[in-house]
């Protein structure tokens, strides 16, 4: 077909082609790259990378071309594995693209107001007593899936269940608690925990609770087994909470709009 297409149209023609087939797939790479990177070094080189592109091509300047060519997709190869976290959705995941789209078009009524105070409760009890514990509430993102490597639950919130569930004598200990409502629906679920590179030492617990938080919107909280510290993950972010605060923070996000 390419050769056919060469025979029809001239020399210039052909390059006209090409130039555009090149311009629309860096204007595609160079918005999604845009879009999703946070840092403005890396927005600058690719435009200026881009734009120096082009004007090669339009000068027909074949081996300036294809070095800066080189040079572009060198570059956006790099801030993409630097920045891997910001395209986790692309990746196959434990959740699957159905749960990660979904989103709740109605909530159960329930009282907010007693799941905070069972909340809020027992995670008081579990950092006193240094008991580690991984507890996961959805919002919109439902994690259907990834529930089934747990123990289905199904039963009310409350503090003496969670307590129980942590407690480092049950089956269950291990593991996240994932809430829908007002219902706790299986304990002992396992999250595919973050890569990212982190300050300081992180347990596997506060690694899987920064790992659903960048998947789904979920709100997780998590005890540390070692100092009894509280932590919340949500939205790519990991922040530890003073008792003090605790009650606050966890409303506001898992009541945000």
């Amino acid at each position: 077909m390419f050769l056919l297409l060469s025979d029809l149209l001239n020399d210039t023609q052909v390059h006209i082609i090409q130039l555009v087939v090149v311009f629309l797939f860096i204007v595609g790479l160079d918005t999604l790259l845009l879009i999703t990177l946070k840092r403005i070094f890396p927005k600058v080189t690719l435009i200026v990378l881009s734009v120096i592109l082009l004007v090669l091509g339009l000068f027909d300047l074949t081996y300036a071309f294809y070095l800066v060519a080189l040079i572009y997709m060198l570059s956006a190869m790099t801030f993409i594995f630097g920045n891997i976290v910001e395209y986790r959705w692309l990746i196959s995941n434990t959740a699957t693209p159905k749960d990660r789209r979904f989103r709740r078009d109605f909530r159960k009524i329930f009282d907010q107001e007693d799941l905070v105070n069972q909340l809020v409760s027992a995670v008081f009890s579990l950092s006193k007593t240094k008991t580690g514990a991984l507890i996961t509430i959805e919002r919109s993102n439902q994690l259907t899936e990834m529930i089934k490597n747990g123990s289905p639950i199904n039963a009310p919130v409350s503090a003496p269940l969670l307590t129980t569930i942590f407690y480092k004598g049950t089956a269950l200990h291990d593991g996240a608690v994932v809430i829908r409502d007002d219902t706790i629906l299986a304990a002992s679920v396992y999250f595919t925990p973050s890569t990212r590179a982190l300050a300081g030492k992180v347990g596997s617990r506060h690694r899987a609770a920064l790992g659903i938080s960048e998947i789904s919107d979920a709100v997780t909280i998590v005890v540390s087994e070692e100092t009894g510290r509280i932590s919340i993950a949500y939205r790519s972010s990991l922040q530890p909470v003073s008792p003090e605060d605790f009650r606050k923070v966890l409303v506001d996000y898992l009541f945000a709009k």
